[in-house]
């Protein structure tokens, strides 16, 4: 950003590729939080509608609209809707017999508790991003 390589940087794969799991955060002598700026920076990304050379982004939207309206996550629905988005139809499918045997992806759960509060922390973070601009 800093450089001058904003479209550069927005579009790269590199931002999609970060788990955010905070061990860079954790050892970085100056705490630095690169999971943080990749927040940022993804947010910035989507924004611009830079396009990404991964699926990541559209993965990142659909999970965090289950979490918005449920609270958790239902495996099954996110794979429909990222097969659907993607036009990756059956490009997986060999392993969804093994997951459903094995319990890992139940086709439904129940909603967490908590939707009112969970819609006042996304508008909090939608107004303080809207105060940033």
């Amino acid at each position: 950003m800093q450089f001058g390589q904003r479209d550069e940087l927005l579009a790269s794969q590199m931002l999609w590729q970060c788990t955010s799991c905070q061990t860079c955060a954790t050892r970085c002598p100056q705490k630095v939080s690169v999971a943080a700026i990749n927040d940022g920076l993804r947010r910035m990304s989507t924004e611009a509608k830079t396009p990404a050379s991964s699926a990541a982004p559209i993965f990142n939207s659909i999970f965090m609209k289950a979490v918005r309206k449920r609270g958790r996550m239902n495996e099954a629905g996110l794979m429909a809707s990222f097969k659907l988005r993607t036009m990756r139809l059956f490009q997986d499918m060999g392993k969804l017999p093994m997951m459903l045997l094995k319990g890992k992806m139940p086709l439904w759960q129940a909603k967490a508790p908590g939707r009112g509060e969970r819609e006042e922390m996304f508008g909090r973070a939608a107004k303080a991003k809207g105060s940033k601009q």
